[in-house]
């Protein structure tokens, strides 16, 4: 299950290769720590001045201390590499609101064959 929080941003503290699998970040202590099949989408970017670009979404399925253990690549993005001091933050994206909207079509499907005992 796809695990949320608010308002989580925080840096890169090791610099992070392409194929890298895990990354370090300055601060995950706010983060939801995902356990069996849970996870947390992340954006990873790059920024020069206030404009953000090169933006990769991760899929994070560990989390030990500020380490985190990744699947690269997510929702159509590639893998880059990242310097310490890039962003990453939990967003929305749209692969988690189509988690999130197969859900509701799923529950809506069992209420609608429940014969009303399921509302």
């Amino acid at each position: 299950m796809q695990l949320f929080a608010n308002n989580i941003e925080t840096v890169l503290s090791v610099a992070a290769a392409a194929g890298d699998l895990t990354l370090t970040v300055a601060d995950a202590g706010e983060m939801p720590s995902p356990t069996g099949a849970d996870y947390l989408l992340a954006t990873l970017s790059k920024h020069t001045g206030d404009v953000e670009h090169s933006r990769e979404i991760v899929k994070v399925t560990g989390l030990s201390g500020n380490v985190l253990t990744v699947a690269r690549g997510q929702e159509g993005t590639a893998a880059q590499s990242y310097e310490i001091g890039d962003h990453l933050g939990l967003r929305l994206t749209a692969g988690g609101l189509s988690g999130l909207q197969a859900q509701l079509t799923n529950l809506q499907a069992l209420a609608a064959s429940s014969d009303g005992w399921f509302v």
